[in-house]
């Protein structure tokens, strides 16, 4: 889809959402690593970037977001079958595979360090690979985090092969086993690809689930990241 066209469909949306003021559009494509649009206003333009993953979505997909980003700028509710339609294409596996070759392309190596200050990811790796894997899981690359987190205690990236803990976690006030359980279910989604309904795309599914509970001090280890005081 061409700019114009796509300037075409949002500004019907927008006189179709009741709007008569004259406006001017400054659209375009951009290249972010991940889907994301964004739209600003100024007096009577509006600057709209909208993620080059979505160049080649269905006119109706397009539209949808149109009414999503007006709506939100106006903050005015937006109606389930607009948000099913465009849930349902960002979600879908193929725009999954779109994105993950996208990151490959543009998302800059970012320096890897394994040792923490108390905890050396490579060595717990080996550890937990041993005791639930068998050894068979290639060891990706393994990093802390550049800040700490409070919410988000690690991430795997596909497209990178890289799973990222947070430095919370790289402290003496951390036992051990809570840095492995959140080790331990990042490892999970190397084993187990993301499933989809048609809908959404559902990452801890039952089998994830399933093997996650197989961790020997799981609930305990989630006690622990629920209290906030010892960090």
């Amino acid at each position: 889809m061409d700019v114009i066209e796509l300037s075409k469909i949002f500004e019907d949306v927008y006189f179709e959402l009741g709007n008569n003021q004259n406006i001017q559009l400054v659209i375009r494509f951009y290249k972010y690593s991940t889907i994301k649009s964004t739209i600003k206003k100024k007096e009577n333009k509006y600057f709209i970037r909208i993620s080059d993953i979505l160049d080649d979505a269905p006119k109706e997909v397009i539209k949808s977001l149109a009414i999503i980003l007006f709506s939100k700028i106006k903050r005015l509710p937006v109606n389930k079958i607009t948000n099913t339609i465009y849930k349902s294409w960002v979600n879908s596996e193929y725009i999954s595979k779109k994105c993950m070759v996208l990151r490959i392309n543009r998302v800059n190596n970012i320096k890897v360090n394994p040792i923490g200050t108390v905890y050396n990811l490579n060595e717990c790796f080996e550890s937990i690979n041993n005791k639930y894997f068998e050894s068979v899981l290639a060891i990706p690359k393994l990093t802390w985090s550049t800040i700490k987190t409070y919410r988000k205690f690690g991430h795997y990236d596909p497209a990178r092969h890289l799973i990222s803990i947070s430095k919370t976690l790289d402290s003496l006030k951390i036992p051990k086993f809570v840095l492995d359980y959140v080790l331990y279910h990042e490892m999970l989604h190397i084993v187990h690809d993301s499933k989809y309904t048609g809908k959404s795309q559902i990452v801890h599914h039952k089998d994830f689930k399933a093997d996650e509970k197989l961790f020997e001090k799981m609930n305990e280890a989630q006690k622990w990241l629920k209290i906030s005081r010892f960090f």
